[in-house]
């Protein structure tokens, strides 16, 4: 059971972590903010796939145990 809500989080993550990505690409299209900025949200992206890969683990972990 612990295993589904790990998949949930995960795709939760997923989902937020595109969105994240695509505001990005969009206000750097507009030129909206500068580029430390987008360096902070690429970076933002990143620990997001990594938080991603990590439940995806737990979630297999729970349920094949």
């Amino acid at each position: 059971m612990i295993g589904i809500k790990y998949l949930i989080t995960a795709l939760i993550s997923l989902i937020g972590g595109f969105t994240m990505i695509y505001v990005s690409d969009r206000l750097e299209k507009k030129r909206l903010f500068s580029k430390g900025f987008l360096k902070v949200v690429v970076l933002g992206s990143v620990l997001l796939a990594f938080l991603i890969v990590l439940m995806l683990l737990l979630a297999l972990v729970e349920l094949f145990s």
